[in-house]
């Protein structure tokens, strides 16, 4: 009888490690909720006074968004979920729903049969081909890989789609190794809009919702507002005036969201991030503010940069793994820490400035020695 009973309990823990991919999920103590608000700058802080009202008991600083070798696109939002920096681009960070055809074609491409998870990224292979000739050797899902051993669930919402085209990048900063996510919605988010750049929005009271069934299920839960991504992206259609009215129309949305998220968050043990893994200007710098149980009001710091004000995109992963108690064996970055500061906002400001200065600079320095060189080599040829 005994061991019927024990020859029993083993075929229900393999079958439940089968249906899991491999994991035996815990109850979490703990959530990190990082909210993406791709392209916003430090200026556009000016039009949301609830983000702004959140300074004096957090942490306000700059993030390198640089990925293998550019500051835009998907590559830094793939580097922040690697041990190093990742090529990506966005035929590898193709994530739907899985169900039907979607799942179909992720278990196609993947080899992958596992099941019940939410969201899965289709070129998943792809991204594993592009990183290859990478040398700096990425573990690709480092963070996603991280929850999934401690038995932690993660989840993502929204999208930057546009119509023409799907965007959803930010999903690469929550999946795990084989691009998978537990928990979530990025195919149906958005409410037909004409107001807004391309005739969509977010469906913000549809996250709120939809976040409420998984509040007490997922650790790590990504936002992605999409809005201001879709903005950019809409720009050449609309005049410079047009342009900045409907950016503060989106800024008060995702203003009004972010208190709505914060209302919903504030008593849980929680770790708020605000960041944007693209620059919205000219800067290769961020803006991102932590907010949390352990935060207060300051700048941030990290081992990586060893500078008051500025973190890399490596830091975010180190920071919520450390936050849930979590393994970082396989990250490159180092957690953020807070360095107690008045005037923040000004001195991270004037950091900006001092580094867009010098960028500029060196930019024409570098022109001017490139020039010279090529009129030098045809002085010469013309000599000899």
């Amino acid at each position: 009888m005994r061991l019927t009973r024990i020859l029993f309990m083993t075929i229900v823990f393999v079958s439940i490690l089968i249906l899991t991919g491999g994991y035996i999920y815990a109850e979490n103590d703990g959530q990190v909720y990082i909210v993406i608000v791709n392209k916003l700058t430090l200026s556009d802080l000016d039009h949301m006074p609830g983000v702004q009202g959140l300074i004096p008991n957090g942490s306000l600083g700059l993030m390198n968004t640089r990925g293998v070798g550019t500051y835009d696109g998907p590559e830094s939002f793939a580097t922040i979920n690697s041990s190093a920096k990742t090529y990506a681009n966005p035929n590898s960070s193709e994530f739907y729903n899985l169900e039907g055809d979607s799942l179909t074609l992720y278990r196609n491409r993947s080899g992958n049969p596992y099941r019940g998870h939410a969201i899965g990224n289709i070129g998943i292979g792809g991204l594993y081909n592009q990183n290859e000739v990478n040398r700096y050797n990425p573990y690709i899902g480092a963070l996603g890989d991280s929850l999934h051993e401690a038995g932690f669930r993660t989840a993502v919402f929204g999208n930057a789609d546009t119509g023409e085209n799907t965007d959803r990048d930010s999903a690469l900063i929550a999946m795990d190794s084989r691009g998978l996510i537990d928990h979530g919605n990025i195919d149906d988010i958005l409410l037909e809009d004409m107001d807004y750049p391309h005739g969509y929005r977010t469906d913000y009271n549809r996250i709120l919702m939809e976040m409420e069934g998984i509040k007490t299920d997922a650790s790590l839960v990504i936002i992605e507002t999409g809005d201001l991504d879709r903005l950019y992206s809409y720009g050449s259609h609309l005049s410079a005036e047009n342009f900045y009215v409907k950016k503060d129309l989106i800024l008060e949305d995702i203003d009004n969201f972010i208190h709505g998220l914060m209302e919903e968050i504030r008593e849980q043990n929680a770790l708020l991030m605000i960041l944007s893994p693209n620059p919205g200007s000219r800067s290769r710098m961020s803006p991102i503010m932590v907010w949390g149980a352990t935060s207060f009001g300051g700048t941030i710091i990290s081992s990586t940069t060893n500078r008051e004000g500025i973190i890399s995109n490596l830091d975010i992963a180190p920071t919520v793994a450390e936050f849930l108690n979590t393994s970082r064996e396989n990250m490159l970055g180092n957690p953020i820490r807070t360095i107690g500061r008045r005037g923040v906002l000004d001195y991270i400001r004037s950091i900006d400035e001092r580094i867009n200065t010098t960028s500029n600079f060196r930019v024409k320095i570098l022109l001017i020695y490139a020039l010279a060189s090529i009129a030098m080599g045809l002085i010469i040829s013309i000599i000899f």
